[in-house]
Order: C-alpha cells, then structure tokens, then sequence
C-alpha cells in the first residue's frame, strides 16, 4: 500500500508560522554530553568516555545544547579535532 504525501499543518496555517517549535532542530543531540565533571557529562573534552582507556564517542549527542542548524559542520570539525588527539 503507497502512503500518501502530504505538508506539515504549519505550511498552511497562520498561527504556526513562527512557532519556535517549528524551528526546533530534530536532531538526536545531548545523550552522551561533553564536560569535565564526570557527574553531568559522559565524555571529556576529546570524547574519551570518563573513567576508560580507549573508548571514545564523536556525534552529535556530545554537544551540550542543539543549534538551529544541521549539527553536520560541527561533527565533522570533532572528527578532525578527535583524529588530530589520537594521531598525536
């Protein structure tokens, strides 16, 4: 059975026009957060998983908080940055 095409309800209606939930970014982002305190964060400035020896986690559900845009940019500059901390 073929599912029919359709538009999202704010397309043609006035009132969600600039809903911020119409903007929010729907990106799976903040599962494994990023920081020093190992009580609130689960990686450390170069994605190592706290408390290990050689695990560590590059996506976007390190960041701490979503942007507006595609989080693809900022993935890419944390795989740089992660191969530069491993190759040194």
């Amino acid at each position: 059975m073929a599912e029919a095409v359709g538009f999202d309800r704010y397309v043609f209606d006035e009132s969600f026009k600039f809903s911020k939930d119409i903007f929010a970014q729907y990106h799976h982002i903040g599962g494994t957060i990023m920081g020093d305190n190992q009580s609130n964060s689960v990686v450390d400035k170069n994605l190592r998983v706290h408390n290990t020896e050689n695990l560590y986690i590059l996506g976007s559900s390190t960041f701490t908080t979503g942007g507006h845009s595609n989080p693809t940019f900022s993935i890419v500059q944390f795989s740089l940055r992660l191969a530069d901390h491993l190759l040194l």
